[in-house]
């Protein structure tokens, strides 16, 4: 009986499995991936500006991160940039709550194809500046840590003054 009842729990198994991977799967996407990065530009945007706490990059008026950033955050956090189609691009960077203290930040950059930038956001939520940088000649590898030094100044949240940012790429 034993052996009737394993036979059949085997048999139903492999019909299933049968069944399961004949099936045509298709997945409706809803957002469309961006594969081709030929006429973009890789950002990434560092968040020095102390006590920021709820703070949204918008590039052209759309907004491109969905999470937060916050004192000493990155965006992305989980890869090296995020691609800006090339040319004179408008940015704004802003807290979303409607009692802040912080103002919005609006500039605009000439955002050369092929190249690599990463945005510095740095000092007080009162008079928040942001600082763009060309990385000229760096292919980001996997696994490293690479320092960027800026001709300025900040003050970390202990309180001491602090001269280099650090950009993790850890994949």
């Amino acid at each position: 009986m034993k052996l009737i009842n394993k036979n059949i729990l085997g048999v139903a198994s492999l019909a299933a499995t049968f069944m399961f991977s004949s099936c045509i799967k298709t997945f409706d996407e809803k957002v469309e991936q961006n594969r081709d990065f030929s006429n973009s530009s890789l950002l990434q945007v560092y968040m020095a500006t102390v006590s920021a706490t709820r703070n949204y990059v918008y590039v052209d008026s759309k907004p491109v991160n969905g999470a937060a950033l916050a004192l000493g955050s990155v965006f992305p956090s989980t890869g090296f940039a995020f691609a800006v189609p090339g040319g004179y691009r408008a940015f704004m960077i802003r807290d979303t709550l409607t009692a802040t203290t912080q103002r919005p930040l609006s500039f605009a950059e000439n955002m050369d194809v092929g190249k690599n930038y990463t945005i510095f956001m740095y000092d007080t939520i009162n008079a928040a500046k942001q600082k763009t940088v060309v990385l000229n000649g760096l292919t980001p590898t996997e696994k490293r840590s690479y320092t960027l030094v800026f001709r300025g100044r900040y003050e970390t949240t202990s309180g001491t003054i602090a001269r280099t940012l650090s950009s993790f790429i850890n994949r």
